[in-house]
């Protein structure tokens, strides 16, 4: 359906349905609708120099690499900002689990980055220590003067969302800049397979580490 606040087109993240200012009705989409959400506050600087891209090194991070290579080069000037937000789980020598965690997140980011077509658009790498994804976010974002932040969900189902809402959804709630959430593989993630994914101790959304 199509409201005044919600209107559907198609760009480098396929099919994407813009909304303006309503949160609710956007994480609805992000939730459960199949394709991509572009979510803007109201009262958004009409502006694209920086984009940050948060990553934890997947296949669907790389994806949101490349669509906002494309975001970036259309703007012309923007950068890409890639936000990866690890966790020091050291107790005993914090400092040496610090260094040792940093030195991971660098060689990931080359391996990640290495085979990434960006079209030109330069980037830069962000590592965050902390153990909330969605305040790193949010923290980064306000530090880095983004003005965009583009990242990947496959949404959820009722129960699902119940369980574990999407980091994607909760980014929205409190984004002041806007949101691209791109959704490109699988469909909605249910209560048995979030369940599941507990148990192991595992999760498809952005991770620490």
């Amino acid at each position: 359906a199509q409201t005044n606040d919600m209107i559907p087109y198609v760009s480098a993240a396929g099919v994407v349905a813009a909304v303006v200012g309503d949160r609710e009705l956007a994480c609805g989409l992000i939730d459960r609708a199949p394709c991509s959400v572009w979510y803007v506050p109201e009262g958004a600087a009409p502006r694209l120099r920086r984009v940050l891209v948060p990553v934890d090194f997947s296949i669907r991070a790389a994806d949101c690499m490349r669509v906002a290579s494309v975001l970036g080069r259309l703007a012309g000037a923007a950068e890409c900002v890639a936000l990866h937000v690890y966790f020091n789980a050291a107790v005993l020598a914090p400092e040496l689990g610090k260094a040792a965690a940093q030195a991971a997140v660098a060689a990931a980011f080359h391996s990640f980055l290495k085979p990434i077509d960006m079209l030109g658009v330069p980037v830069r790498r962000c590592a965050r220590e902390g153990n909330s994804v969605i305040k790193a976010i949010g923290e980064a974002a306000e530090h880095e003067q983004a003005d965009a932040i583009v990242l990947a969900t496959r949404g959820r189902t009722w129960c699902g969302s119940l369980l574990q809402p999407a980091i994607a959804s909760q980014v929205v709630r409190t984004s002041k800049v806007p949101v691209l959430v791109v959704k490109h593989f699988g469909p909605p993630r249910g209560f048995l397979e979030l369940f599941a994914a507990r148990l192991r101790n595992s999760s498809e959304d952005l991770c620490c580490n």
